[in-house]
């Protein structure tokens, strides 16, 4: 039974769920802190309101049955700017206040009739009634009494009792009572809605969360490539063992023929035969000159080093000498072969050398996979003011999910090694390789249903 989980494969496993474990750590982090500023921001509030409300008197806010809720509220200029000023300092831009009292006709007083409800319900709220501001005089009752008489000036400070119980205080402005009796829906109360606090929290840390982003963006991009690469890496490594396993098949069949061939002319001198001898060695040479073809295109195209020496060239003549080079490929398996060339200006420049074997590759390609009595066509047209040259057959076609990989290297679409021994899988990427430096494109018509069809364009 094949091992599912491999040294590779457990590696994968292991590093994704570390990456996982990474991303819901910082997702963690995120919420941790979008809590915690939440809770500053109703710790700011809960601060400001108090802070805003002692120092604010009843008269700077608020006249009992001047307000008609259908109109504009009735409010200070002065007070807008004092509010404003504070709660910008708290970092709140937008925010809303009231003044009113919870009785049924009870007075209501704000800077937006937008937000009632809101602000009546209010969690960041203060009671007025409960917050006396007052000078205390700081000294003995002698000094009370010159200060009275003009004759000293008492030392006086600022105090605030916030929700204060029963209390009489003796100060040099006035003395104030507070009735700690007093019906609670006559109280009056300031509160501050601030909307939308959820962006404020967000806002906060905002930066934060676009580097996290950015950073875990980048770590999994960096992941997704080392996979990715580790994958290709097993795979060259997979089609490399192939290649040199058809490479050996490949070399080893014609030189056994080869070997085999001379052994019998040694002992054999009719000349008949010896004839047939000699063109097996001459075919079989030729064969392994293919092959040997193919691995020096290989190292071309290994080391990037390919140099095309570019002059003037026919290809017309080109393809006709490509059906010679394989014209006993054409006569064993009983190929026809037609050539439609219709190109007025046949004329390039480019590499001979390389061209043909472009075109060799190709006609050859088209003879292997084609099966019994392959019919091969050949044209050259003229299309958009591009060069056009078709290689069509008749054979089985590529399968589609094979279309996209063609022209990798070392890339044959096989399957169950039905074309075993018919190639090294660097044909078609070499192909790619010499049209492209020769300023074209070659693509597989997918339009073509009766076998394939491979269209070489030269702009």
């Amino acid at each position: 039974m094949k091992k599912i989980f491999t040294a590779h494969n457990w590696i994968i496993f292991l590093a994704s769920l570390a990456l996982i474990g990474i991303g819901v750590i910082q997702m963690n982090w995120i919420y941790q802190g979008y809590l915690l500023k939440q809770e500053e921001i109703n710790l700011r509030l809960k601060e400001t309101i108090p802070r805003i409300a002692k120092i604010i008197k009843p008269k700077d806010y608020f006249r009992l049955g001047s307000i008609n809720k259908k109109e504009e509220p009735i409010r200070s200029d002065s007070l807008d700017f004092f509010i404003e000023s504070i709660m910008e300092e708290e970092g709140f831009s937008e925010f809303y206040y009231s003044f009113f009292q919870n009785k049924k006709q009870g007075s209501y007083e704000s800077n937006s009739n937008k937000y009632e409800k809101e602000l009546r319900q209010s969690k960041y709220k203060t009671c007025m009634d409960c917050i006396v501001t007052f000078h205390v005089f700081n000294g003995t009752e002698e000094d009370f009494t010159n200060q009275l008489n003009g004759e000293a000036q008492p030392e006086l400070y600022e105090a605030s009792n916030i929700r204060g119980e029963m209390t009489t205080i003796r100060s040099v402005e006035n003395t104030m009572k507070i009735d700690s009796d007093k019906k609670l829906e006559e109280i009056i109360w300031f509160s501050i809605y601030v909307p939308n606090q959820f962006n404020l929290a967000f806002k906060a840390i905002l930066i934060q969360i676009i580097l996290i982003v950015l950073l875990m963006a980048l770590l999994i991009g960096l992941f997704i490539y080392t996979l990715r690469t580790l994958a290709q890496q097993k795979k060259l490594s997979q089609v490399k063992n192939d290649f040199f396993n058809n490479m050996t098949h490949e070399f080893k069949t014609p030189l056994s023929s080869i070997r085999l061939a001379s052994k019998l002319l040694q002992q054999n001198i009719d000349t008949d035969k010896k004839t047939v001898y000699l063109d097996l060695i001459h075919n079989e040479s030729k064969k392994l000159e293919g092959q040997v073809d193919k691995i020096l295109q290989l190292s071309l195209l290994e080391s990037n080093q390919m140099v095309l020496e570019k002059e003037e060239m026919d290809i017309h003549k080109s393809i006709q000498e490509v059906t010679q080079r394989l014209k006993l490929i054409i006569e064993q398996k009983e190929a026809k072969v037609d050539l439609s060339l219709n190109l007025k200006d046949c004329i390039i420049k480019g590499d001979y050398a390389h061209f043909s074997n472009c075109i060799y590759n190709l006609v050859e390609n088209a003879l292997k996979y084609s099966g019994e009595n392959p019919k091969i066509t050949i044209s050259t047209f003229e299309k958009n003011k591009n060069k056009i040259i078709s290689i069509k057959d008749q054979g089985k076609g590529i399968e589609e999910e094979h279309r996209s990989e063609i022209f990798d290297r070392f890339y044959r679409a096989q399957k169950n090694d039905q074309y075993k021994g018919k190639g090294f899988g660097i044909g078609l990427s070499y192909v790619k390789a010499i049209v492209e430096g020769h300023g074209g494109k070659i693509v597989l018509n997918e339009e073509y249903h009766e076998g394939c069809e491979f269209i070489v364009i030269l702009f």
